[in-house]
């Protein structure tokens, strides 16, 4: 992993680990951990910002060249291919001379690179040999013979195999191993009519030889032809780019882009008009020389758009790039070797953190640091939520997503920095509202009123609802915070939900807030019956009892001796009976009114003592606010007086249903005409567990620091929540909530999960098996909790332990610390990284997984 730190080279020196060199055209990332000056490095500007200029530094005139070359980073050196004089030509590149003539074989044609042997393969078509470069003494140090016609040649830098391309002798690939003694050959089938060119993926192992009369392309696993693909004009040139599984074919004047990332390969696209095309792969961008008109093409790869056209010389046919110089090399066939370097990029960087909790009407500033040009960095947005000055001052306007944009100018050495963006989500300010009833309990008929109490804002109504449909206009807010509904009335006997809603009058700055409902719950109104007794007519008049209100409806049943002698239903309250009472005996005459769902029944007698009736009401479970959880029983106790009764006293009655406003009515007759009605009303049952659930946390999820606090959350049809707790232990990085809701009637309900806390965390990454998944080459804040500042330890690949490296973290709030961190190029040859975070004398070991 590399460092950069404030004042270092823009682009540092990249040392690869063994084996991870590169070869002709394999083009691999690098992986970057960033620490800005005065601050964590949050972002970077995008590989197609990073530089914007792209000039012809040196000409050198070599004389006749192949189409043929290759880059050696480890030292400093360009490889270029003279068939015509039997020689290669080794370019010093930080010189851009020639520091080296090397004879090679009869016919030489193309130049392999091996950084990790310190070899170079040139070869010798006349020849039929290869000749192996010592690349440290740029001398010839060994010759494989015995090979038909070879042309295009590869090297793996993984496994450093040799894959050249056999022009005759069976027009094979043929695979040579030198890492072993003596040195292995194997070769392929047969690849089709006259093999050309060969390229490597170094993380498949995979090669990908040409035909130039066959005009294919075929994807070669060790020596097995896994698939071939054909249609290509005279394919001349081959580039492979492991990082998109891509391979870009020269042929018949264009660029044709391959998806090699499966089996079979397959042509996506005719990218461009070219003769060859090689990949800075940290830059993503590609350079394509154009034999038609001279030039040489920069193209952004993530998006086709050219960045630059770059004048070369006459008719180029090859190009390469360095790596870690980021120059590319081109061969034009009026004899000369044109050298590209891009102008120097410089960047912006946040040194303020986005804010987490942003309302309207409320203010934030950024800041960020910028390049080496020295001109200032100014701030705007073409975002409508915000408005920001250029000095970075933010006012928060509207909800919605606010992006900030910082931008430098450039000067004669620098290009203008990429542009920079920090961006967060303004919100509405909450709002509060609690709804409360003036009586939880009323009978039917009668009248109450709910009232709201709103916080954060009193400007604006609230509207009431009963059983979730609006009750009357909204009300609006008073001084004190608090509004009345409508008298709440004309309610069917059961349980109501009554809420309330409120509504800001300024929509823009604050949100509504919806109250948790409260249960009404109205009971049957009680009735009174009253008897007249006429010469021809029995008359019963029933009205409801106050705080009752209303019309009664229904019949009423009169009896005389207790004999039922006929019925008739309630008109304007009131029932007669044509029926005239026997003379010369006394006579007891009794009305009893049944009750119609929202009035109890009552009864009344004349002339006659009326049996005595009481009642009792148990539960298994003693009632709470009212309300009873388990089944009721209501028992009768009946003691006769002036006369038997007519049957036994009423069986007791069990109300196992739920439901508010329940009652029992029986009525005892006696065999005198006495008669007595007894209601038992106001019976609530709910048996029924309140719903609950936690908030605000995950099961399973893994929290920075201490972890979230978790909110309860509860609902209940019937009696209404009466509270709802959370309980939090910590055992380790174990949490464990436990939620527990109990309704009014005493139901309890439980949930539970754990979650875990770390002290080290990778903001903005993935977790995948306990382990923070990140990608190379983007940027992460790693996060730390902690009484004293952190130090970095370097990342070193799992199992080995992070060593080396002393960076401290930046305090971003109390106990809270950060740093930027990127992974670099050399994270490719391995999946798991083990990063270390100093406190003290204690080190915490974090894995990382790095994909690519």
């Amino acid at each position: 992993m590399t460092f950069l730190t404030s004042g270092a080279p823009a682009r540092p020196p990249v040392s690869a680990p063994t084996g991870a060199h590169r070869v002709r055209k394999a083009v691999v990332g690098t992986l970057t951990c960033a620490l800005a000056s005065g601050g964590v490095a949050l972002g970077l500007a995008s590989p197609a910002q990073a530089a914007t200029t792209y000039d012809v530094i040196a000409t050198l005139p070599l004389g006749a060249m192949n189409d043929s070359l290759a880059i050696d980073s480890e030292h400093g050196s360009v490889f270029v291919v003279h068939g015509s004089r039997n020689s290669v030509s080794v370019i010093d590149t930080a010189t851009n001379t020639v520091k080296a003539t090397i004879p090679v074989g009869s016919g030489p044609n193309r130049v392999a690179v091996d950084e990790g042997l310190d070899r170079a393969y040139v070869t010798n078509h006349d020849g039929r040999s290869v000749s192996v470069i010592d690349t440290a003494t740029n001398t010839v140090v060994s010759t494989i013979e015995g090979l038909d016609r070879p042309r295009g040649i590869a090297v793996d830098p993984t496994t450093h195999k040799v894959y050249v391309a056999l022009y005759f002798g069976g027009e094979v690939l043929t695979v040579l191993d030198p890492t072993v003694s003596p040195m292995t050959r194997v070769s392929t089938g047969y690849l089709g009519s006259r093999p050309w060119a060969v390229d490597v993926d170094p993380t498949t192992h995979r090669a990908y030889p040409t035909t130039l009369f066959g005009g294919t392309l075929s994807t070669v696993s060790g020596s097995s032809i896994l698939h071939t693909l054909g249609g290509f004009g005279g394919p001349t040139q081959v580039t492979v780019d492991p990082l998109t599984k891509r391979a870009y074919v020269a042929h018949s004047g264009v660029i044709s882009e391959v998806d090699i990332s499966a089996d079979t390969a397959v042509t996506r696209r005719t990218l461009v008009a070219g003769t060859d095309l090689a990949i800075d792969a940290d830059e993503r961008l590609l350079y394509v020389t154009s034999a038609a008109t001279d030039d040489v093409a920069v193209i952004d790869q993530a998006t086709d758009a050219r960045v630059a056209t770059v004048p070369v010389g006459t008719d180029p046919v090859a190009v390469e790039v360095d790596q870690s110089t980021h120059r590319a090399y081109v061969v034009n066939n009026n004899g000369t070797l044109s050298v590209i370097a891009p102008r120097a990029s410089q960047a912006i960087t946040f040194t303020s953190l986005a804010p987490t909790e942003a309302t309207v009407g409320g203010d934030h500033t950024v800041t960020a640091t910028g390049g080496a040009s020295g001109e200032p960095v100014t701030f705007s947005t073409a975002s409508t939520a915000c408005s920001v000055s250029a000095a970075g001052e933010v006012d928060l306007l509207h909800p919605g997503d606010c992006t900030v944009a910082a931008d430098q100018a450039g000067d004669d050495a620098y290009a203008p920095a990429g542009r920079a963006t920090q961006s967060f989500t303004i919100s509405r300010e909450a709002t509060t509202a609690v709804v409360s009833l003036d009586d939880a309990s009323v009978v039917f008929g009668d009248s109450t009123t709910a009232t709201a109490e709103v916080g954060a804002t009193r400007d604006g109504a609230v509207q009431f609802t009963v059983d979730g449909d609006p009750v009357g206009s909204a009300v609006a807010v008073a001084p004190d915070g608090t509004a009345t509904s409508p008298d709440l009335t004309d309610l069917a006997v059961g349980a109501h939900p009554v809420g309330a809603v409120f509504s800001p009058t300024d929509e823009n700055r604050y949100a509504p807030a919806t109250a948790a409902p409260q249960t009404l719950t109205v009971d049957e109104a009680a009735t009174t019956t009253t008897l007249t007794v006429t010469g021809s007519d029995l008359t019963a008049q029933v009205a409801p009892v106050a705080p009752g209100s209303g019309e009664p409806t229904g019949t009423v049943r009169f009896l005389v001796a207790g004999t039922e002698v006929g019925q008739d239903s309630l008109e304007d309250g009131e029932a007669t009976l044509a029926h005239q009472v026997p003379a010369g005996a006394t006579r007891q005459v009794a009305a009893v009114y049944d009750g119609d769902g929202s009035f109890a029944g009552s009864s009344d007698s004349s002339s006659r003592q009326d049996p005595t009736v009481t009642t009792s009401t148990t539960s298994t479970r003693a009632p709470r606010h009212g309300w009873y959880s388990a089944p009721v029983t209501v028992d009768f106790r009946c003691q006769p007086t002036s006369g038997a009764l007519t049957e036994p006293c009423p069986a007791p009655v069990t109300l196992a249903a739920e439901g508010a406003g329940q009652s029992v009515t029986r009525t005892v007759l006696a065999t005198d005409g006495g008669a007595t009605t007894v209601v038992v009303g106001g019976i609530d049952i709910d048996t029924t567990r309140p719903t609950v659930e936690l908030t605000g946390v995950r099961a399973g999820a893994t929290y920075f620091a201490a972890g979230p606090d978790a909110a309860c959350r509860s609902t209940d049809r019937l009696s209404g929540v009466e509270s709802c707790t959370v309980a939090r232990t910590t055992r380790g990085r174990k949490v464990t909530y436990v939620a527990t809701a109990t309704d009014r009637a005493g139901n309890t309900s439980s949930t539970r999960l754990v979650a875990r806390t770390t002290k080290v965390a990778v903001s903005g990454a993935a977790m995948e098996g306990g382990r923070y998944v990140v990608r190379r080459g983007r940027t992460y804040t790693v996060l730390v909790a902690a009484t004293s500042q952190p130090r970095w330890v370097n990342a070193a690949p799992a199992p080995r332990r992070p060593a080396g490296g002393n960076y401290a973290f930046t305090e971003i709030a109390k106990g809270r610390w950060a740093l930027g961190v990127s992974f670099n190029r050399p994270t490719k040859h391995h999946t798991l990284w083990n990063f270390g975070t100093r406190v003290g004398g204690t080190t915490t070991v974090t894995t990382v997984k790095v994909v690519g």
